[in-house]
């Protein structure tokens, strides 16, 4: 990412305020960490930190999203492997490889990644529930 790309990025993320807190950090490459504010009937979910890794090559390249955290499935698996019903890509770092687009747009933000982690969260808050697959809310 270039660092006119990094300053459009940054003022839209910023311009969020105090209810979608964010960080870049390099360890050692560049990464972007957020905690979107997710509820359900007003009643705030667990935190998740989204990590929003493969900046070096965005907007060119889909980056890399995942909860900061390896998932578990209703039926209590990993959430390592790749999965259509659940739009998991497979395992990063350690984390679910999160599927929030169906075909990368190099005019797309951080910021409606972020959002749409924030959506594949409930849904997976749902899936928790019922045991009915992500895609079932949120289709391909």
């Amino acid at each position: 990412m270039d660092n006119q790309r990094f300053r459009i990025e940054y003022s839209v993320l910023l311009a969020k305020g105090p209810t979608w807190p964010f960080r870049f950090i390099r360890d050692p490459r560049l990464r972007l960490e957020v905690v979107p504010p997710i509820s359900i009937g007003g009643v705030k979910l667990k935190g998740y930190t989204v990590k929003i890794y493969g900046l070096e090559d965005f907007p060119e390249k889909e980056p890399i999203v995942t909860p900061g955290v390896m998932l578990r499935d209703h039926d209590g698996e990993e959430m390592t492997e790749p999965s259509r019903a659940n739009h998991v890509i497979g395992e990063y770092n350690g984390e679910t490889h999160l599927c929030i687009y169906s075909e990368w747009n190099p005019n797309c933000s951080l910021y409606k990644t972020a959002a749409r982690a924030a959506v594949w969260l409930t849904a997976y808050y749902f899936h928790m529930k019922t045991g009915r697959s992500i895609d079932s809310y949120i289709p391909h």
